[in-house]
């Protein structure tokens, strides 16, 4: 089973950020060959709403303690032309660890969305909502997973960012490549109300920030990155961390002289868009090998 077919999965993460010059040379070579066979390969536009608690202790937790945090979202698939794959969003809760990531999910009915924000959707309701070849005993515990998270009562949506996807799963031993580029981060106010609740990119709103980078992801089980993994990326420059929901939750602090002072912080573990590119070009460092294998 691939691990965007499961509702809970454990991984390490290693993210790479691009310049906006790399990204095409990059995908010329990030499919070998070789691998057609083996590798399932998705195009996708995806919205990302990252939920928080009334008191913003998700968010507030995620910028105190960058290197362990928890994330609540809820994410919506659209095509390369920006028609919806279906009428079901995912609703996830992410745990993170350094590298090491533990992701609970489950589909949730787009109509649902605000009966799920204001607390008044009780577990039975989502089970009875599925898609049809989910299967039960796979979806409570994901459920009460992210209840967990959640609590009982409402949500409050902390922002939404969006973004252009290609992603190659598969390969032996199984890891994930994603690279999103186009994003987008949004601010509100958010389509999440009333009888058609939305999570299209048109309707987020204008961006607060739009981020000109392109950010790899590699996902693998284990202690090191499968080697065709490797062949892709230049092992002497190491991995950055790049967080959406770290960089959300600095732009939507009410005290934005704070928030700017943050993405100035050199020593920072979090890369804000425009100055990840500076830093980098001021160290001479290219974190994806330019030179085709």
């Amino acid at each position: 089973m691939l691990m965007t077919e499961r509702c809970r999965f454990s991984c390490m993460e290693l993210q790479y950020v691009l310049w906006a010059e790399e990204v095409e040379p990059f995908l010329a070579r990030l499919r070998p060959p070789g691998l057609r066979a083996t590798l399932r390969s998705d195009r996708w536009w995806i919205s990302t709403v990252y939920l928080d608690r009334p008191d913003r202790s998700l968010s507030t937790g995620a910028l105190a303690c960058p290197e362990v945090r928890t994330e609540l979202r809820l994410r919506e698939y659209f095509t390369p032309e920006g028609e919806a794959v279906s009428p079901f969003v995912w609703v996830e809760s992410k745990g993170q660890t350094g590298r090491s990531s533990c992701l609970t999910r489950f589909q949730l009915h787009r109509r649902l969305i605000p009966r799920f924000l204001g607390g008044d959707l009780d577990d039975e309701e989502i089970l009875e909502g599925q898609p049809r070849f989910i299967e039960r005993d796979r979806v409570l515990p994901a459920i009460r997973a992210v209840r967990d998270v959640s609590g009982s009562g409402s949500l409050v949506a902390a922002g939404a960012v969006s973004s252009l996807r290609l992603a190659l799963e598969g390969g032996n031993p199984q890891a994930r490549i994603t690279l999103d580029r186009d994003m987008a981060y949004h601010l509100g106010p958010l389509p999440l109300s009333g009888k058609e609740p939305s999570l299209k990119r048109d309707r987020l709103g204008l961006p607060a920030l739009e981020e000109p980078s392109g950010v790899v992801e590699i996902k693998y089980r284990g202690f090191r990155r499968p080697t065709w993994c490797e062949q892709r990326l230049d092992p002497a420059a190491g991995p950055m961390e790049y967080s959406k929901f770290q960089i959300l939750s600095a732009l939507g602090q009410s005290d934005r002289q704070a928030s700017r002072s943050l993405l100035r912080r050199p020593s920072s573990i979090l890369y804000f868009g425009f100055s990840t590119a500076r830093s980098m070009r001021r160290s001479g460092t290219s974190q994806i090998n330019a030179t085709s294998t």
